[in-house]
């Protein structure tokens, strides 16, 4: 102790205590040590109270033995941070004055807005030819490991069209054509996993047809690992696929929610091929192809012989599978007339001449039509007179 300053032993109550007395007027500097317990909290923040009391103004140097902590005091006017070389925690503090002075420090909470985002993505990417399209959709699972995303910005394919997105906190999405980006915005920002669904379209002619079809790639990302899937509804089918950079895989290791998602086209299509592709580089590059009708009739004929005319009655039963038809074509005998037509599923009839001369009856159904159908038709023709022979025509379906 500095000269004119003493230790001296009081009693507070039960408890003694220490204090400096002065023994004579003056300014001293002097300095002590101690130690005291740091109590810890359920959250993780230690609490301590400092044995000073009451001062016009006094100051500390703060030593924690760890990095990256956060400390405040409720007394505290200014305090500076600083970090030794050491990789302990210090810090500078002035008080205001106060009978009890307490400190409070916690491990740093992260701030994902100061960090760079790094994230990884996982996509899936189905096509379905259709007639005059290609119908897509794309589900991107986007798994931040740091930062937070506020925008992300997709690299879209020459040649196809965005036509929906759908993602949590989407505020709003822009589909640049010409510089083939798609770019979304998020409001609040995307602080942790999350989902986009893309619907997308290839324009493409009436069936048959070759197109390819290339991934999304999203801008950024740390990696992104794609699987590609092919579908096809009763009416198309898919001819020969040509991949580049890419791998056959499994069916079943495609997932089956997104074929699902492409019920809104009317119809749920069915999963032909899957495929691991690359988003740098991958393609496909495939066939579409109509599938045909497959029609199986049956035809009772009744013909009644006069020496005037003669008269066929046909009772036409018909069964479409595989994909509907619009209409039937039935060839006409050299000779006859057509009398009357009736069907089930009839909308109206014609007659039309092909290019040898030969008369065509077209059946005109109305719609596409599938299953169990049925027509009742009668022609007229010359009879038996002046006739040696009669061989009766047989009427069947073109198709």
């Amino acid at each position: 102790l500095p000269e004119g300053l003493r230790l001296v032993q009081l009693f507070d109550g039960p408890k003694i205590v220490y204090a400096l007395e002065a023994t004579a007027a003056g300014d001293y500097t002097y300095e002590f040590s101690y130690r005291i317990r740091a109590a810890k909290n359920s959250n993780g923040d230690t609490n301590l109270v400092l044995p000073v009391g009451m001062a016009l103004s006094h100051s500390a140097s703060i030593r924690i033995p760890e990095s990256n902590v956060d400390l405040t005091s409720d007394q505290a006017v200014s305090i500076q941070t600083k970090v030794s070389g050491n990789k302990a925690s210090v810090y500078e503090i002035v008080f205001r004055p106060s009978a009890v002075t307490t400190l409070k420090w916690s491990p740093e909470r992260r701030d994902a807005s100061k960090e760079e985002a790094v994230y990884y993505v996982e996509s899936q990417d189905l096509f379905a030819p259709l007639v005059g399209l290609i119908s897509g959709h794309h589900t991107f699972n986007v798994r931040l490991a740091q930062g937070q995303l506020d925008a992300l910005k997709l690299h879209v394919p020459e040649g196809m069209t965005i036509t929906a997105v759908e993602a949590q906190k989407l505020d709003n999405w822009h589909f640049d054509p010409e510089a083939h980006s798609l770019m979304l915005y998020f409001e609040p920002v995307q602080q942790g996993p999350f989902t986009v669904k893309v619907s997308s379209q290839y324009g493409s002619g009436s069936l048959p047809y070759d197109v390819a079809v290339k991934p999304l790639k999203v801008d950024g990302a740390a990696s992104q690992l794609s699987l590609a899937g092919l579908a096809s509804d009763v009416e198309v089918q898919i001819g020969k696929v040509t991949p580049t950079h890419a791998t056959a895989i499994n069916l079943e290791d495609f997932p089956a929610g997104q074929v699902k998602a492409l019920s809104y086209l009317g119809r749920v299509p069915q999963l032909r091929r899957a495929y691991r592709w690359d988003v740098e580089s991958g393609s496909l590059k495939l066939q579409a192809q109509a599938v045909e009708p497959d029609i199986r009739s049956t035809a009772k004929q009744t013909i009644s012989l006069g020496e005037d005319r003669a008269l066929i009655a046909l009772d036409l039963q018909a069964r479409i599978n595989r994909t509907g038809v619009f209409k039937f074509s039935l060839p006409i005998p050299e000779g006859y007339d057509v009398e009357t037509v009736s069907g089930k599923h009839m909308s109206h009839w014609n007659q039309t001449s092909a290019e040898e001369g030969e008369r065509i009856l077209q059946l005109h159904l109305n719609g596409k039509t599938m299953g169990q159908t049925s027509f009742n038709l009668s022609l007229s023709g010359p009879g038996l007179a002046q006739r040696k022979s009669y061989v009766p025509p047989i009427l069947q379906l073109s198709e």
